[in-house]
């Protein structure tokens, strides 16, 4: 595969067909603070929700991001996205031309909904959060680090994705 051109603008240049030809792997996901209620004593619908990323091992590297929230899909927990993907990939038609930041977005969230990275995504996580302290300052009863904390881990890439 031909590297991704890096343009002025940051972006790297690249077709649809180069992307889905790109593996790319989790390098980090975690949880969007939740916001205060507005007015307090009541009851409200409490929403989780997170961010991940992905990137490529290619030079230069290609990054994908998007937010997610979870749901349930047949009583399960899963992680459904949200909104467009963030990235620094700018698609490119046959000719070479900008598909533009709107279309690239639409596309690549496309891809992203037709890719196994719920799973992945949840256990980081897990991961991350099993070992992180309380509000009051105590931790997990395992005392371990998680692996997202240790890049060097081997379990810090737990996953690539396989762009279809």
């Amino acid at each position: 595969m031909q590297p991704a051109l890096a343009g002025p603008d940051g972006y790297l240049r690249l077709s649809l067909t180069q992307f889905r030809r790109t593996a790319l792997r989790h390098l980090w996901s975690g949880l969007e603070a939740e916001e205060e209620p507005v007015e307090p004593g009541g009851a409200r619908v409490s929403a989780i929700c997170g961010y991940t990323e992905w990137v490529s091992d290619t030079r230069p590297a290609l990054s994908v991001g998007w937010d997610w929230r979870l749901g349930a899909l047949e009583g399960r927990a899963w992680c459904l996205r949200e909104g467009d993907p963030f990235s620094n990939i700018m698609l490119i038609d046959a000719r070479r031309r900008d598909l533009g930041p709107d279309r690239t977005a639409r596309l690549l969230g496309l891809a992203v909904d037709r890719c196994a990275w719920q799973a992945a995504t949840l256990a980081a996580v897990s991961l991350r959060y099993a070992a992180a302290p309380s509000p009051d300052g105590a931790r997990h009863p395992n005392g371990k680090a998680s692996a997202m904390e240790d890049p060097g881990s081997p379990r810090a890439g737990l996953s690539n994705l396989t762009v279809t």
